[in-house]
């Protein structure tokens, strides 16, 4: 099952935001609240509720959620979802689970014991898992800083993989602590030619960690030493291979810095594995149906806009709205216009819009995905 209209939201968003069956049962015997009933047959449902679930949070500014089997009132079961999931609905018995542009399917009453989105994905491709994390505080705070760090690589790691990563994390690490456009100028340079994933990542932690103390790491009139909770995520995984050739990465981000909320960023680039480059417009889609391909996009956009009331439907923006958050990794110039860069996946072109960019912050990241059956005769790149 596919969506055309993707949606993204943080975990800890996603509560308000359903509009399941709506069907709220409170045990106070076992002391679970479960929240909106997915799929109900008889005396017992699948609900969802949100917590560790009995997990620890890598990341612990960011909640996963459990699917909760009752019966007769009753928790009986649980399946804990680890990763960021975009949105959860159900069509008869089976509860299908969004993860970026691609989504997976379960039997109401056969679920797992946990579902871990990213390895469900890049299961039996031979993609080695680096990991690396960093926790962190001053001697008052009342919480720690978090830092963590996932990719998904092929065993042999090629100089722009890591480039994407280092450009990546350095922009997300710079931006905790700078408003200015050259903010990367704040960190320390990391040569990364014979340097691993997680010595990459390791290389922004301490940076993250330096930055930090710099910023916070003072002494008040009572000799006490306080600062805020600033929390770092970075994962990417494969998400499409096309000819041999191309591979599109998915990457998901979250900074937080004690606001209201945390800011994630979900995206999708396309990369020439041979060029070792990143790919843009021109490079998938030929000039002369530039004009065509955001037609479409901005029909997308449209009908999204309508269905929440609004009637701007910019497929673009200007540089200088976007201001310090303008990134070339993400986005492209096209003729004087800022968009997002295009990627290639399984269900087709993808154009994402993070948090604020095309509609409220509740609505979280946007994916529109325009399918290849609207644009196979117009790519530059044979699937």
């Amino acid at each position: 099952m596919k969506r055309i209209l993707l949606f993204s939201f943080v975990t800890v968003w996603i509560s308000s935001v359903f509009t399941f069956c709506a069907t709220r049962t409170y045990s106070s015997e076992n002391g679970v609240y479960v929240g909106d009933t997915l799929v109900k047959s008889g005396n017992r449902f699948v609900g969802v509720s949100f917590g560790d679930g009995g997990a620890v949070a890598e990341v612990s500014s960011l909640e996963q959620a459990m699917l909760i089997t009752v019966c007769n009132n009753v928790p009986v079961d649980t399946c804990v979802i680890i990763d960021n999931y975009n949105d959860i609905w159900a069509e008869g018995e089976n509860i299908y689970v969004m993860f970026g542009v691609d989504t997976l399917c379960f039997n109401a009453w056969k679920l797992p014991r946990e579902v871990n989105m990213m390895n469900c994905f890049v299961a039996n491709r031979g993609w080695k898992n680096h990991r690396f994390s960093h926790t962190f505080n001053i001697s008052d705070a009342a919480c720690d800083c978090d830092f963590f760090f996932q990719a998904y690589l092929p065993s042999e790691i090629p100089a722009w993989t890591k480039r994407t990563m280092k450009d990546i994390m350095a922009n997300d690490i710079a931006t905790l602590f700078s408003d200015d456009k050259d903010r990367t100028d704040v960190l320390r340079r990391i040569d990364v030619g014979a340097k691993t994933p997680k010595q990459i990542a390791a290389h922004y932690a301490k940076e993250h960690e330096r930055l930090y103390r710099k910023e916070f790491d003072v002494a008040d009139e009572e000799g006490k030493k306080w600062g805020p909770k600033y929390d770092y995520l970075f994962k990417m995984n494969p998400a499409y291979e096309c000819g041999g050739r191309y591979i599109t990465y998915r990457f998901y981000t979250y900074r937080y810095t004690m606001g209201a909320h945390g800011y994630m960023e979900e995206y999708y680039l396309t990369f020439d594995k041979v060029a070792g480059r990143l790919l843009g417009v021109e490079d998938i889609i030929e000039p002369k149906n530039f004009d065509f391909v955001i037609e479409s996009l901005e029909k997308k956009i449209c009908n999204h806009k309508r269905r929440n009331g609004e009637t701007d439907s910019n497929a673009s923006a200007d540089l200088a709205s976007l201001g310090s958050d303008f990134s070339t990794v993400l986005k492209e110039s096209v003729k004087g216009r800022i968009y997002p860069r295009p990627a290639l996946t399984e269900n087709g072109l993808v154009f994402s819009y993070q948090p604020y960019e095309n509609g409220a912050f509740a609505e979280g990241i946007i994916h529109f995905v325009i399918p290849y059956s609207e644009i196979a005769n117009i790519l530059k790149i044979e699937r």
